[in-house]
């Protein structure tokens, strides 16, 4: 079953035109609720650089630690990073929300804005802190 994701989510994320985007690991109906995107909206691969919005779910504390330190080196000078983790889930797997603020805090990254995706996700954006962030692995164990 797809989840419900609010309205005017391209706006929410701060996707414009002729950004670029990535996304990480998309629960079932993200990519559906993102139509219809901005004109000139480019949805980029692994290997581009200076991607202005990227958005990374992650379920399991390894997903996130893997995943973040390459979008950060990834990252436009302005971009941003939404860091999206399960809500409510009680397992030693599953990231809590000061796992994920630490990780991104150990990467020169701080938390711009929380949102909440839907009933199973929540979201924190991620901006640069002051200063060029460190882009190797946080070290935040798993």
């Amino acid at each position: 079953m797809a989840l419900k994701f609010p309205d005017a989510l391209t706006l929410l994320l701060g996707i414009r035109v002729g950004s670029s985007l990535r996304i990480v690991n998309p629960p079932k109906g993200f990519l559906e609720a993102l139509a219809p995107l901005p004109p000139g909206v480019a949805i980029v691969e692994v290997g581009a650089l200076g991607i202005d919005v990227q958005v990374l779910f992650a379920a399991k504390k390894v997903e996130l630690v893997e995943e973040l330190a390459g979008m950060v080196r990834r990252m436009s000078p302005s971009g941003r990073i939404w860091l999206s983790i399960p809500r409510g889930r009680k397992d030693d797997s599953a990231p809590c929300d000061d796992f994920a603020r630490l990780a991104a805090l150990e990467l020169g990254l701080i938390e711009e804005h929380m949102l909440i995706l839907s009933d199973a996700w929540l979201a924190y954006k991620l901006k640069r802190k002051g200063r060029r962030p460190r882009a190797r692995m946080p070290r935040a164990a798993a």
